[in-house]
């Protein structure tokens, strides 16, 4: 399978953090996802993460300019496990991006009971969408984790998916496509009962684009 490789943010985490061993930078981010995933993020402590990951406050601030700084990066860093995820689907499907999407989504839906995925999943109900896409804009403000992946995408997704879609189009809807999916995977872990609707109004919405793209594409 070809590999997309997305760099990590310049500023976060610092270097320091880079350098330590792989099970303390693990230990760091267990004890931040647990706190994140327990309390509104305004309530979030960062005595209680250091205590749990068993650091100093000083040591802290060595790895991360702030709690922000933190959570941007647990952000950043499931934002690359999902994209290596869709990765396996687009290969899967041959590059057939509404297949790859769609079973992208049902399987993250299947593993919803799935501990680090329901760990995740708290962490965005309780930080919300809003501050995520904020603090990834203001933490790594050339995105290039994202530019990367869209243009795998561009590279990977077949012709007959998108039909003569323009470039730029092209990554609006790729962008509408991941927003969707993501929305409605929170939408379900917060009220699973009505997991089958929201599936549905996504299938729905993916019909709508697709049928947009292949109409546009035959007008002469």
């Amino acid at each position: 399978m070809t590999t997309c490789h997305l760099k990590k943010g310049e500023k976060m985490p610092s270097e320091r953090f880079l350098k330590l061993e792989k099970e303390k930078q693990e230990r760091i981010i267990r004890a931040a996802r647990r706190e994140f995933s327990h309390v509104p993020y305004e309530q979030a402590s960062i005595n209680k993460i250091i205590r749990c990951a068993g650091i100093s406050r000083g040591s802290f601030y060595t790895y991360f300019e702030d709690k922000e700084d933190l959570l941007a990066y647990i952000f950043q860093e499931e934002e690359r496990l999902a994209a290596a995820y869709l990765q396996e689907r687009m290969e899967e499907y041959e590059g057939d991006i509404w297949l790859a999407v769609h079973s992208w989504l049902r399987r993250l839906v299947e593993a919803k009971e799935n501990f680090l995925v329901k760990e995740s999943l708290r962490i965005l109900s309780y930080a919300g969408i809003p501050r995520r896409l904020d603090l990834i804009n203001r933490k790594d403000a050339k995105r290039e984790y994202e530019r990367v992946l869209l243009d795998w995408l561009l590279r990977r997704t077949s012709p007959a998916s998108l039909g003569n879609a323009p470039e730029e189009e092209r990554i609006v809807l790729f962008k509408v496509m991941f927003s969707s999916a993501l929305i409605t995977l929170l939408r379900i872990y917060t009220y699973p009962e009505g997991m089958k609707a929201e599936l549905r109004e996504f299938d729905i919405l993916m019909g709508i684009l697709k049928r947009g793209c292949m109409s546009a594409d035959a007008q002469p």
